[in-house]
């Protein structure tokens, strides 16, 4: 039979082993959605910075420079801190930025024609399923896949048309 005496003391052990174990569990979570609150940030400023860089690149603007080195440090940061698939999503949408920026140095460029509407497009697909896979990572329960995405801003789009400016 266990002595009265004993009963504190068990109860003492019992409750800093489970407070110790909550504890551990807690600075975990804790820890996890930390480093995903950062992952979101880094993608809204990538995000940002790229669109900045395609109209900067779309309008010949003297930034486009500036706004290119700036997109390059973020995907830097992206490599180092984001999940596979969202690096592979920003290698797709930065290459085709890329070329989009090379198309448009190009003598016979045309911003009327095919190459330049093909270009456009191939960079807009690549941005959407970028920005979907950031959300995948951020918003384990988003509904937003690159089809969502892209009736969202055709949407804003369509708006955007509609202003007298």
């Amino acid at each position: 039979a266990m002595s009265a005496a004993r009963l504190p003391l068990i109860v003492s052990i019992v409750g800093l082993v489970g407070g110790t174990f909550v504890n551990q569990i807690q600075k975990t979570v804790d820890r996890r959605n930390q480093v995903k609150q950062e992952r979101r940030e880094l993608y809204r400023r990538f995000v940002v910075a790229h669109v900045a860089c395609e109209n900067s690149l779309l309008k010949n603007a003297e930034t486009a420079l500036d706004d290119i080195i700036k997109v390059e440090e973020l995907l830097a940061e992206i490599a180092v801190t984001a999940p596979d698939a969202v690096v592979e999503a920003s290698k797709g949408a930065i290459r085709n930025l890329a070329l989009l920026g090379v198309s448009r140095q190009e003598d016979d460029w045309n911003s009327n024609g095919s190459e330049y509407s093909e270009a456009k497009s191939t960079a807009h697909q690549h941005f959407l399923e970028m920005v979907a896979a950031m959300r995948q990572d951020t918003f384990e329960d988003t509904v937003f896949d690159r089809k969502r995405l892209s009736d969202v801003v055709s949407l804003s789009l369509q708006s955007f048309g509609k202003m007298p400016f």
